[in-house]
């Protein structure tokens, strides 16, 4: 009897429990001894990978302000910088993956031929405000301009929601939804029933979403539950422990396009807070475009581009496309009752990560550099890189007017204080800053001269500018610059004006903090 409570004793489950406790401790001492005794060697082969890397960076074409940001950071703390750069840095093997899957599709410049006579018109009228860009965009993405297509802008994104529910129930082909935030609210509801009814009557339905963007807002495999009610979806980027992309590079674009003909891009995402269902950071202002006509191709392009290196797929583009000049709907078209004439020059651009061209910077520094009278900026973030600040600062000193309009409700108080450490330098070279009283601006929008105009989903940040995948399009001579132009003044009439003492009169911790995140604002 008592051999067998002996024996019960050193087999009981609390016994074994601390056995397999003791065991692990002395794992862990050991791992400890053995990595102290081979510490210097060790710490040799860190030095000498964390060289390797810093050399390759240097000799990059990485944006010169993440080289120093990645080299400081690797060289301080060479584990931490080593880990951080493969979770977060550049990726060939990313930058390889999108690049074959993305070939399942012909080059952008055969899906869309250019009319000469188009960009001769545009060479005698622009004066060199727009023409230099839209050759570079031309030359680099494959997107031409076009005329005779119509425009509508949008001050804010419950204004576009009747014609963009409009445009779904007319779609007779396909429609194609592309955005960084799907959220399951009440917008999302009223999409998703016509979507349905869509899908009943054979249109081919696509929905692609960013997974991180998304995170939180839909079911984890919500793209399973679409694709079971005859949706198709993609999630982009999906977010894995250990994922085979960079977890930096997020979709994004904010696209819907129906049958090539009509397509809306802009600020907007599919979540309630951006149609004033939803209030949490005070008014929510966005802004977007509705392109009508053979312009809005480039736009299902640009999409198919995206799907086909997400699935895989191979597309037949004739299906989705149609000959530039034979269709395509009429520039004249109506929607929700408003007419839109078709004059002007209108040009969609892409960006993306995983190439050298750097799409949403050149449009910037382009629109900005040809400045003669005034630039208008919406931007709900402001983390500029020394060229925009740059040009930004020569066009303000040389007598150029230039106002950056900014949230005065921040949606993220570090980004928000990041933001505000950027005035002074602009101040002082005599820019304007204007904060949006009302709440959150996230509006995407640069007029220079109330004659050309940029919208889209791209942030004066590093983020869209360097990392994330973004789309815009370019506007020159087009009736809705007048809108926009009137959505400058009435936006004007609620803000408070920024001056230099409030920056001088900021304390030091303020201050402090700052100067910090300026430091890292490439990473952040």
């Amino acid at each position: 009897m008592k051999q067998r409570r002996i024996k019960r004793l050193f087999t009981g489950r609390v016994v074994v429990i601390v056995l397999a406790g003791l065991i692990q401790l002395a794992w862990i001492a050991m791992t400890i001894v053995l990595v102290y005794r081979y510490s210097i060697h060790i710490n040799t082969i860190v030095l000498y990978l964390s060289a390797v890397l810093v050399i390759a960076i240097m000799n990059s074409r990485m944006n010169p302000a993440y080289k120093l940001t990645w080299t400081i950071t690797i060289m301080l703390v060479p584990v931490f910088g080593l880990l951080m750069y493969l979770v977060f840095g550049q990726s060939a093997f990313s930058r390889r993956m999108m690049k074959r899957q993305s070939g399942a599709l012909p080059r952008v410049s055969e899906c869309l031929p250019e009319k000469e006579e188009v960009r001769e018109t545009l060479g005698k009228l622009d004066g060199g405000t727009f023409l230099p860009q839209s050759d570079l965009i031309r030359r680099t993405i494959g997107y031409p301009v076009f005329t005779d297509c119509g425009t509508a802008y949008y001050a804010r994104a419950k204004d576009a929601m009747p014609d963009i529910m409009e445009a779904v129930r007319s779609a007779k082909k396909y429609i194609f939804l592309e955005y960084f935030i799907i959220d399951s609210g009440a917008l999302w509801k009223s999409l998703h029933g016509l979507l349905l009814e869509k899908v009943r009557e054979g249109v081919d339905v696509r929905v692609l979403y960013d997974d991180l963007g998304s995170a939180g807002k839909l079911s984890r495999h919500y793209d399973h539950t679409l694709a079971g009610e005859g949706i198709r979806c993609c999630r982009f980027n999906p977010v894995h422990l250990v994922n085979s992309m960079r977890i930096n590079n997020r979709d994004h674009r904010k696209i819907l396009v129906t049958d090539g003909t009509c397509a809306f891009i802009g600020g907007f995402n599919v979540a309630d807070e951006y149609i004033g269902i939803s209030r949490p950071f005070g008014d929510w202002k966005d802004a977007g475009v509705r392109i009508t006509g053979e312009a809005a191709l480039g736009f299902a392009v640009m999409f198919l581009e995206m799907w086909a290196a997400v699935s895989g797929e191979k597309e037949d583009l004739a299906r989705y496309t149609v000959k530039i000049g034979q269709g395509g709907g009429k520039a004249g078209r109506t929607l929700a009752g408003r007419e839109n004439p078709g004059t002007g020059f209108v040009q969609p651009y892409s960006d993306s990560p995983l190439d050298d061209t750097f799409t949403s910077q050149s449009v910037i520094l382009n629109l900005i550099g040809h400045a003669k009278r005034s630039i208008r900026i919406f931007t709900p973030y402001l983390v500029l890189d020394n060229e925009i600040m740059t040009a930004l600062c020569v066009a303000a000193s040389g007598g150029v007017s230039v106002r950056i309009f900014t949230p005065g409700v921040p949606d993220k108080k570090t980004v928000f204080l990041m933001t505000q450490s950027y005035y002074r330098q602009l101040l002082e070279a005599g820019a304007e800053i204007l904060e949006y009283t009302p709440g959150f601006l996230h509006s995407k929008v640069i007029l220079v001269d109330d004659i050309a105009a940029s919208v889209g989903s791209v942030n004066l940040d590093f983020r869209s500018l360097y990392l994330h995948y973004e789309c815009g399009v370019l506007l020159f001579g087009t009736p809705c610059i007048e809108e926009i132009r009137k959505d400058f003044e009435r936006t004007e009439a609620v803000s408070r004006q920024i001056t230099l003492s409030f920056c001088l009169n900021r304390s030091f911790v303020i201050r402090f903090i700052q100067a910090f995140f300026r430091i890292a604002a490439p990473l952040l």
